[in-house]
């Protein structure tokens, strides 16, 4: 008999390209800017109308990409050590800041190694409702 896959999942990885799963739904693009790979820390929670993801890198990096077409995504930066800059709004930030972004936002930041945040995601839908 096939068990049900667990809604919640937790991750430690070296490489980049995983770190693309850090926004549920998101198509994200990440690329290391510091030196040697360090490992960075992913988990997530799958509920029915919405998703929760915390992320902690363990190098700088640069994300590019769109948010999910599906959801409201809000993203609170828990750590960041130095200030991290998102270009798409033309702002330098550091822990504190909260993001929001409708469905299919652009996404280009930067962030600096130690960087964490926790980021919900809640469909179109259930948001508007």
């Amino acid at each position: 008999m096939d068990e049900t896959p667990s809604p919640a999942a937790h991750f430690l990885v070296d490489d980049p390209e995983v770190l693309a799963g850090a926004i549920q739904g998101a198509t994200l693009r990440p690329v290391r800017l510091s030196g040697t790979p360090v490992t960075s820390e992913l988990a997530q929670l799958l509920m029915p109308a919405s998703s929760f993801d915390f992320a902690r890198l363990g190098n700088a990096m640069l994300f590019t990409g769109e948010t999910t077409n599906q959801g409201y995504t809000l993203i609170f930066v828990l750590d960041c050590p130095e200030a991290a800059r998102a270009f798409c709004f033309s702002t330098d930030y550091t822990d504190g800041y909260l993001g929001f972004s409708p469905p299919r936002s652009i996404l280009d930041t930067v962030t600096p190694a130690g960087y964490a945040n926790a980021t919900l995601t809640v469909a179109t839908e259930v948001f508007l409702a």
